[in-house]
Order: C-alpha cells, then structure tokens, then sequence
C-alpha cells in the first residue's frame, strides 16, 4: 500500500513538473490591462467606435480611450451605432512572463444590459513583457479581441456605463478550472441610432462626427428609443424642458443667419451662465444637431431640417396664447416677423410632421408641443389665426455647427 501511494504522488508530481514546462507561467499571475481602444479604425463604423469630439467640440477623442499609464487612469468616452457588431483592441503586460507559452484571455461584461463580452484570444509576450497577438508580431501590436456570439450591443439610443472582466481562461494548451481574474475596467459610452453622417461641424468642414456634449443630451432625452418618431419626439420634449434654456424672441446670439448655430459658443454659455435666452432658430438648429447627433438623417427631400414660417403679406404675425420653453414659464401673445422650426419625415408615417421646443401652443385649455407628431396644418391652426402665413424657406434646410 505504500508503494502504491509513493507511486501516486510520484506521477503528480511528473505531471506537475509536465505542465510547468510546457506552460512556464509563475503564478499568482500579475498581469496588467495598461491601453484598451474602442475606436480603432477611424473609417469605420460598423465594427468599433465612432470618431466624437469633447470639450463641447474643440478636441477628438483618439484610441486608447482607456490608459492605464496615465495618473489617473484615462477613461475617455466613446460611442457605437447601436446594435452593431464591436471589437476592441487591448495591450497587456506580464511581470515575471514568458515568451513560450500563451494566456488564452477573455472579458466578460458586468452586466449583459451595460457591455458585451468579448475574445477568448490567445495572447503571447515579448521580450519585454508586452502583449502580442502571434509570436514575431511588431511587439507593440494590440490584441485583437471580437465580440462572442450571442453577446450584443444595446439596440436603442441611450448612454451606459460598463464594466468589462478581464480574465485567462487557458496557460498554454491548459485550460484552467477556475480562470484568473486580471481585473474590471470601467468604461462609458453611447449607442446611437445610426450613423452621424449628417452632423456637420462647419468650423472644421467636418462630417459625421458628433460632439460628447450634444451626445450627453441627446442619449439621455432619447434614452430608450429605437425609432426615428421616438427619437425626435423624445429630443424635443428633453429640449423644451431643459432648464439651461430659455426662449427669448430678441436672442440672436448664437445664430448665424438661419442656418448655421454657434454651437460651442452656446455651450460654452450654458457651462458658465447656466441659463442661457435662444431665440426660435437656436432651438430649431439646435434640435436638428442634436438629431443628427445620433443618427438621424438629413435630406432636402425627407428625413430632418428647419423652415421658416412668416406672413406673406404683412411684417409681422400675432400667435395665439403660447407656452415658451421651458416648462414653466408664463404664456403669452407673441408678434413675430419670422419663427423656425423643425420639419420632420419620416417613411413610416409617410407626412411630414412638425417639431417646435421653443414653445407650446394651446388646444383648448390644453397647451401642445408639437414634437414631431403634428402635421404643418394642424401646427398652424394651433399657432396662429393669421391665414396668410408661408414657408420660409419652403424646403427642408440643414443646419450646421460652428
């Protein structure tokens, strides 16, 4: 019976010194998660991060949007199209390592409502201790880690915070039994509705690439919608009553003619002041831009723009009894030379409907924001009495940010 124990603890221990040679990894593991980018391919959209800006437009956020080397850790933001298949690219480093064997490694998401998983990838180290996707690869390469079948991105507009679980799966050909954990990192970031291809930033002759601070807006009002009627109708209603913004009639401000908004400067405003007076074009450009943030078109023929309404005849146009934004305000009687507002079409609804933040108007004893669900008709009949009132532009314009 003795030999026959002696023999046991003999071959555990040949097997033991077996797989320390073929996977000569001294644990505990210290194992470092230093860079992560989510933008990794800045002409693409439908497999990483899109391209935004911060600082209320005057800086690109670039990859790696997590850095361990810095003090503190950089967490940049970034954000997706939502729904749409994601892969990140992530830079390790291992103290003590070993150049002949790999880590299969993977992460899981915190939450499967908050992130995705991705990998598992086997992971090998050079020289100096830095991840490498294949042996003889450039040593500073980043790992490639896809998204697993099964896992997914939100499938609605909104902002999140998620957590993603680094661990190893596998030391060499090994798979273990209960992976090491490396370590959470945290990240925040935005699903948007579809590519920003109709954001135009006019200062840099820039397309398609939103703002952080018109998306921290724009996905908290739409947060939760997957649709284009959901979206502006969600954005106008967040806009109207956003206490920052005031409606004035005289503030022109921010407004370069009717087409062009002084984005930052408004910004910029709204971070100092905290309570800022636009005038009807500022809200109606601004609500465009923040549509076009995340994903909504623009075309002359459909999708989002402004026009212009005034009367044909005479100077000035006297409104019914209105509401101005934001929600608690006083109503009044406005007399208006020209007052802009929001156009919406949309294939489902097959019209184009009507979007005003700037103010409600009164459908009885009951004040009605048109958020993209009142025909051109029936926004007239609840704005004005005057019969002689005509677009101005008569076609769907683009706004633009400068």
């Amino acid at each position: 019976m003795k030999n026959f124990f002696l023999s046991i603890l003999i071959a555990n221990v040949l097997m033991l010194c077996a797989l320390q040679k073929a996977s000569a990894w001294d644990l505990p593991l210290n194992i470092d998660i230093f860079q992560i980018q989510f933008n990794h391919t800045t002409d693409s959209s439908s497999s990483d991060a899109i391209t935004i800006r911060k600082n209320n437009g005057s800086t690109i956020i670039t990859a790696p949007e997590y850095n361990n080397l810095t003090n503190p850790v950089t967490r940049e933001k970034f954000a997706y199209v939502r729904n749409n298949d994601a892969s990140v690219k992530a830079k390790f480093m291992a103290s003590p390592f070993d150049c002949d064997s790999s880590l299969t490694i993977d992460a899981l998401a915190e939450s499967s409502s908050s992130f995705y998983d991705v990998g598992p990838v086997a992971v090998w180290f050079n020289g100096s201790g830095i991840s490498i996707e294949n042996p003889g690869n450039n040593p500073y390469n980043l790992v490639t880690f896809s998204k697993t079948q099964g896992s997914s991105l939100p499938n609605s507009v909104g902002k999140k915070t998620g957590g993603l679980k680094w661990r190893v799966t596998k030391i060499g050909p090994n798979t273990l039994g209960t992976p090491i954990e490396l370590g959470t990192t945290s990240h925040d970031y935005y699903t948007l509705l579809s590519a920003p291809d109709s954001f135009y930033n006019y200062a840099d002759n820039e397309a398609g690439i939103p703002w952080s601070d018109a998306l921290d807006l724009a996905c908290d009002w739409a947060s939760g919608q997957s649709t284009k009627p959901g979206c502006i109708s969600y954005l106008t209603s967040g806009l109207y009553n956003y206490q920052s913004l005031q409606y004035g009639q005289n503030s022109t401000k921010y407004d370069s003619g009717t087409s062009q908004l002084y984005f930052k400067a408004l910004l910029d405003s709204i971070d100092i002041l905290g309570d800022v007076s636009i005038d009807c074009v500022s809200y109606a450009n601004l609500l465009c831009l923040l549509a076009y943030s995340i994903g909504m078109p623009y075309s002359e023929a459909n999708g989002i723009g402004y026009i212009g309404i005034k009367d044909g005849v005479h100077t000035t146009f006297t409104t019914n009894t209105l509401l101005p934004a934001p929600y608690g305000s006083a109503s009044q009687i406005y007399y208006w030379l020209y007052h802009q507002i929001v156009y919406f079409y949309d294939e489902s609804q097959y019209d184009n409907f009507i979007a005003d933040a700037a103010a409600r108007a009164y459908n009885g004893g009951s004040p009605i924001l048109s958020k993209g669900d009142v025909t051109y008709s029936n926004y007239l009949q609840l704005l004005t009495t005057d019969t002689g009132i005509i677009q101005y532009p008569s076609s769907r314009t683009k706004p633009t940010a400068r």
